[in-house]
């Protein structure tokens, strides 16, 4: 009967048998696309040079159509790669926009990092590009939504404490906290006084923590 031991020994055997296997198949697959590769530019060389070899035979023929024809499709494909190029850019500069316009939102609004993230998708929903514009899934300016959105009650969870008074939060407390917490607790007392006011006021506790740089001491 197998023991505990030959069972682990077993699926550790698997194991390194099935990283061994995938090792090979990515290997493999980079060798064949790199053959491929090299196959389809020898290709597109032998056609460039057909076809220049085509011109020339025309040209000296005083064959103008077959000329005229050959520059033609000459300038269409520069002019097909020049245009996925543009498009290309395109892509990659909306994407840049965009990035840029959440990012600045969330760093100006002083977003909690623990929410970063979250917030950063709920900011990028529908997000798109249009006349080289930013804008948000109903089609206000990304800025604007962004704006609009820091002012509204749903994100007084995810800012700290100055950010958030804006948005509905208990101004008050998160003043009153600020005065009382102006360094981090040392002593045991101070230490079980913070975490009573952190159950009590999660939030603005939590921006304190932030900008003390001690991630240890929130809720």
């Amino acid at each position: 009967m197998k023991t505990l031991e030959d069972a682990l020994a077993a699926i550790e055997t698997m194991r390194a048998d099935h990283e061994a296997e995938k090792a090979a198949i990515l290997t493999k697959n980079k060798e064949l696309v790199a053959r491929e590769k090299a196959a389809k530019t020898a290709a597109d060389e032998a056609e460039a040079a057909r076809e220049e070899a085509a011109n020339t035979a025309a040209s000296k023929a005083g064959d103008v159509e077959a000329v005229k024809a050959a520059l033609e499709k000459k300038h269409k494909l520069a002019l097909d790669k020049l245009t996925a190029d543009i498009a290309s850019r395109d892509t990659q500069l909306g994407t840049l926009l965009i990035d840029n316009a959440i990012k600045q939102a969330i760093t100006e609004n002083n977003v909690l990092p623990q929410f970063a993230k979250a917030v950063e998708a709920m900011l990028r929903a529908g997000a798109k590009i249009e006349n080289g514009e930013a804008l948000s899934a109903d089609g206000t300016p990304l800025s604007d939504a962004n704006t609009a959105f820091f002012k509204s009650a749903d994100a007084k969870h995810f800012v700290s404490a100055p950010a958030s008074a804006g948005a509905g939060a208990a101004g008050n407390s998160t003043a009153s906290n600020a005065a009382k917490w102006t360094k981090p607790p040392v002593t045991g007392t101070e230490m079980t006084e913070w975490m009573r006011d952190a159950v009590a006021d999660p939030v603005s506790h939590n921006s304190i923590a932030t900008s003390w740089n001690r991630p240890d001491l929130q809720v």
